[in-house]
This record gives structure tokens, sequence and C-alpha cells, in this order.
């Protein structure tokens, strides 16, 4: 567990560093870094993680809906 300076944006408590991931990015010159904190308040970390599988369940739906239209707009140029 390694406990950071940062302070957490919502409650204002310390941060965990989970992980920390630096990617070469095709088309561009500098790398990319992307780093994972838990917040030490398991109060916020959870509405921090609800908000997070909404947000992912949402954007499921939509992508199956996006599918459903395109399968639709196909169906109708074919008939056509």
């Amino acid at each position: 567990m390694n406990i950071t300076k940062d302070l957490c944006n919502r409650c204002g408590s310390e941060l965990v560093l989970i992980t920390s991931k630096t990617s070469k990015i095709t088309q561009h010159i500098s790398l990319q870094t992307v780093t994972t904190y838990r917040c030490t308040n398991e109060v916020c970390q959870g509405e921090i993680d609800k908000r997070i599988a909404e947000n992912i369940k949402f954007h499921q739906n939509q992508a199956i809906l996006k599918a459903k239209r395109m399968r639709n707009t196909k169906d109708k140029s074919a008939k056509m």
C-alpha cells in the first residue's frame, strides 16, 4: 500500500497508488502514463465505484442500441 501526498477531490482524504502504467501511443511523440488511485475513505471510494459501474453499464447499453440501429438501417436498405 503506497499512500501518496495527493488528496481526493471529493472528500480530501489521502489517496493510495494502485497502478502506474506508461505506454507509447502510435502517432504521438510523448509517452502516456495512466495512474490508478483509490481513496482511503471507504464511503467515498464506494460512491466512486458505484458511479464508475453505472457509467460502464450506460456505455454498454449505448453500444447495444447503436448496433441495433445499424442492423435496422442495413435491413431497411436491403429491402429497397
